[in-house]
């Protein structure tokens, strides 16, 4: 059975759920928000390249 056909489903159009009018497309989930959406389980884009320059640069003292 379509679960749409039960009474208790909220009913749309063909519009609802899309991108409404002057909404940029950022790729960000715009349900998100709260502590959960402020966490950061993964470091920094800043953090991964200085950290890789830090490597790189040991690599190159230890070959010299």
């Amino acid at each position: 059975m379509d679960p749409s056909a039960y009474s208790d489903a909220p009913r749309g159009s063909w519009t609802t759920g899309l991108l409404k009018q002057g909404e940029a497309k950022t790729g960000v989930d715009t349900t998100a928000n709260g502590p959960l959406f402020q966490m950061r389980p993964y470091p920094s884009p800043g953090a991964v390249l200085r950290q890789n320059q830090q490597l790189a640069q040991k690599s190159i003292e230890t070959s010299e």
